[in-house]
């Protein structure tokens, strides 16, 4: 398994470091919790990505199957005397 990276402090910052967590026990159980969260953040953002763009073209094709590429006429409906503008002479 390859090492990662190590931090290195000075003898008085691991004193104040560990009295923050209590211990060495307790700082090694939340850094390792810690990392579980960040990995599974990351992968969670991997995959919804990837699910999302499977589903995008999921839709597409569903849509090109099922709909026609048909025009749709616009009608305008002609303007009546009594709806069309007043032109000052």
């Amino acid at each position: 398994m390859p090492d990662l990276p190590t931090l290195t402090v000075t003898d008085a910052q691991a004193k104040r470091l560990l009295a923050a967590f209590g211990g060495v026990p307790q700082y090694k159980a939340w850094l390792r919790q810690r990392l579980v969260e960040v990995v599974q953040q990351y992968e969670r953002v991997t995959v919804s990505a990837a699910v999302q763009a499977y589903q995008d073209s999921l839709l597409e094709q569903i849509s090109s199957d099922v709909l026609p590429a048909v025009e749709v006429p616009v009608v305008v409906p002609e303007q009546t005397q009594a709806t069309k503008p007043e032109v000052p002479e």
